[in-house]
């Protein structure tokens, strides 16, 4: 897709601080970082989101670079810990229609904060049951 930022990256077309490529994903920081060091991982094909991705030589390359570059923050000393951020839909608050993972360097006084709380109510158990069939049958499909 011409207009996508992130296509344009991963074509060398649009300029960026690309710290991996290989033939299937790229890596380069964030432009808006939340954090030092946030790196985007995306693919190299234009997926919109994860569940359209339909080849697994894709799926395993960005498990292992996730994995390669969280191994690489942490085993150098740049942090201590971090987070993968991954939202699928205007929904899930992606904001660019291209599949990609914010890898996020955290540190120990960092003050970066995601709005998942964790105070919620446990489920009662029915609609536990009833939202457990559902997904079983989705499941099956």
């Amino acid at each position: 897709m011409e207009t996508c930022i992130f296509c344009q990256i991963t074509r060398e077309e649009a300029f960026s601080y690309t710290i991996y490529k290989n033939e299937y994903v790229t890596a380069f920081l964030d432009k808006y970082p939340v954090n030092s060091g946030h790196i985007l991982l995306v693919t190299n094909q234009h997926y919109k989101t994860l569940d359209l991705i339909n080849n697994k030589t894709i799926s395993i390359e960005i498990i292992n670079t996730l994995i390669y570059i969280a191994k690489k923050l942490v085993n150098s000393g740049f942090c201590n810990d971090y987070s993968i951020l991954q939202g699928n839909g205007i929904n899930a608050n992606q904001e660019i229609m291209h599949v990609h993972f914010h890898i996020i360097p955290r540190f120990k006084s960092d003050n970066v904060k995601f709005l998942l709380e964790t105070d919620y109510e446990a489920a009662a158990e029915k609609n536990m049951e009833k939202t457990f069939k559902k997904i079983l049958e989705v499941m099956k499909t």
